[in-house]
């Protein structure tokens, strides 16, 4: 039985699963707040303000290590696979670097009950992923 190689549908079909995954966490967040499910005060033994902004750096840098660790796999890779294979690596594991942002925004949502640090990391990891959707020029 041989295996089907990805296509370039199936990989954007991926990587809008994988962006999708930070606005699901985003939503749930939102509902969360609004049953009063979240602290009223922050659970942290620091005011959720520091939390957020070493939050806020951490999201931005993880951006930042997708952007490295994606080129660094793309000249590392078995030039011997299909190029759709090859993009599919490379984006899937930038966009989990990505999403590691976006998951701990939702951690830290959930330990300070502060939204707006929680939803600027979820969007900054969201951008991330945008920014790694593979493009038909990425299949050449």
């Amino acid at each position: 039985m041989s295996q089907q190689e990805p296509s370039q549908q199936q990989a954007q079909i991926v990587a809008a699963g994988i962006t999708a995954s930070n606005i699901v966490m985003a939503v749930v967040l939102f509902v969360l707040s609004n049953t009063d499910a979240l602290p009223p005060e922050s659970t942290l033994p620091m005011p959720a303000n520091i939390a957020g902004t070493i939050g806020i750096g951490i999201a931005a840098s993880m951006v930042i290590v997708s952007f490295v660790l994606k080129t660094m796999i793309g000249g590392n890779q078995d030039k011997s696979l299909p190029i759709a294979q090859r993009v599919m690596q490379r984006t899937i594991i930038a966009m989990a670097v990505c999403d590691a942002g976006s998951c701990f925004g939702f951690v830290l949502g959930f330990l300070t009950g502060d939204l707006l640090w929680s939803f600027v990391m979820m969007g900054i990891a969201t951008a991330g992923c945008i920014l790694h959707f593979p493009t038909a020029k990425a299949f050449r």
